[in-house]
């Protein structure tokens, strides 16, 4: 409890254990959109909170502050893979806010993938490497696309980089079993 907002005040003692919960509607009100953008992202992305709900309080902010790429990628966080390509736009908007950013980059080019523009995902992964070469999410978007287009042996290096440069990233580990184990490397 900080004393600077009786709401996010209210918020924070809603997460304490014994905490008064907060009404969903109270989280995703006039009242929330008017935070610091962070502390929206943080609500847009609450799973308690009603998907259509979060996507009103940060379609809200955003309209309030469209400059904000938290608020971007949260948004962009509600949608499920199998409807990224709704949540396209979001992600086109925060790279054009952020075009050097290479995780807002890779989450692009995962999202062009699972619309099945395979060509686009594969130019932005790639872009996303460019840009973060140390980031291992870019890594394992690029497998993911070189998968996509039939390019076998580059999904498995681009998998086995994000592997070295994050050993503990369990979705590049998995990613890299479930292809050698298609081709029978176990």
């Amino acid at each position: 409890v900080d004393g600077t907002s009786p709401f996010r005040d209210a918020v924070r003692d809603s997460w304490v254990p014994g905490g008064a919960p907060l009404p969903a509607d109270r989280l995703t009100g006039p009242e929330a959109a008017d935070q610091p953008p962070g502390f929206v992202a943080v609500l847009g992305d609450l799973a308690a909170v009603p998907v259509e709900r979060r996507r009103r309080l940060l379609d809200e902010a955003i309209r309030r502050q469209p400059r904000r790429l938290g608020l971007l990628m949260s948004m962009w966080r509600t949608y499920p893979p199998a409807r990224w390509g709704d949540g396209l736009r979001w992600l086109q908007a925060a790279v054009a806010l952020a075009p050097s950013n290479p995780d807002v980059r890779s989450a692009l080019g995962a999202a062009l993938g699972q619309t099945g523009d395979r060509d686009g995902a594969l130019a932005t992964c790639r872009e996303a490497v460019r840009l973060g070469p140390a980031y291992a999410p870019a890594h394992n978007n690029l497998g993911n696309a070189r998968l996509n287009s039939g390019d076998v042996d580059g999904a498995v290096a681009a998998y086995r980089e994000a592997i070295r440069l994050n050993p503990t990233y369990p979705l590049a580990h998995f990613n890299l079993g479930a292809v050698l184990h298609q081709r029978g490397n176990r």
